[in-house]
């Protein structure tokens, strides 16, 4: 199968229903990185709010923004990564609130970063336990996956303002 090999390419292809997972897809999944070398997604520990989020797990979206903004806006990309954040949320109403710190946002202007699709085949929804919205569900698969295709991103893939914060006043 040939896989796009950009994000133009990409939001050409026809959007059809995924009836296992009840979402819309383009038929992939995604996950954003800042490393251009992965050839399989291992699953690792997420931590959320300092806890264990769940099983160790490959996560995946559903939503290509949410990916291009982890692969650039990622605080790793920093000399010393407690210096920096970044995250988003989502209103009542599904829009999101994307925001980083000054460094952050510096670092992502100048870098690459990489989004991998993924088969839908290869996860499910999970519901898990969080303290602010009291559940919240992710795609996840408990076993590695081998990504189908890798696109390389920029600043100009990414289609939303990011509102600058500071450390101190998270």
């Amino acid at each position: 199968m040939n896989h796009p090999k950009t994000i133009p390419e990409l939001l050409a292809l026809p959007v059809e229903f995924d009836g296992r997972l009840l979402i819309p897809t383009q038929g992939y999944l995604y996950h954003g990185s800042p490393n251009p070398d992965i050839t399989e997604l291992e699953p690792r520990q997420a931590i959320h709010s300092g806890k264990k989020d769940g099983e160790p797990a490959v996560c995946a979206s559903k939503n290509l923004q949410d990916s291009i903004f982890i692969s650039l806006f990622n605080r790793s990309r920093l000399e010393d990564s407690s210096s920096g954040a970044s995250g988003w949320s989502r209103s009542r109403a599904g829009l999101p609130t994307y925001t980083a710190t000054r460094n952050v946002i510096d670092a992502a202007n100048r870098s690459k970063g990489y989004l991998y699709l993924l088969n839908p085949d290869n996860f499910d929804w999970v519901v898990l336990e969080d303290p602010v919205h009291k559940s919240k569900r992710e795609l996840r698969s408990l076993t590695p996956v081998k990504p189908l295709a890798k696109i390389e991103v920029t600043i100009s893939d990414f289609d939303h303002e990011v509102k600058e914060i500071r450390l101190e006043d998270l």
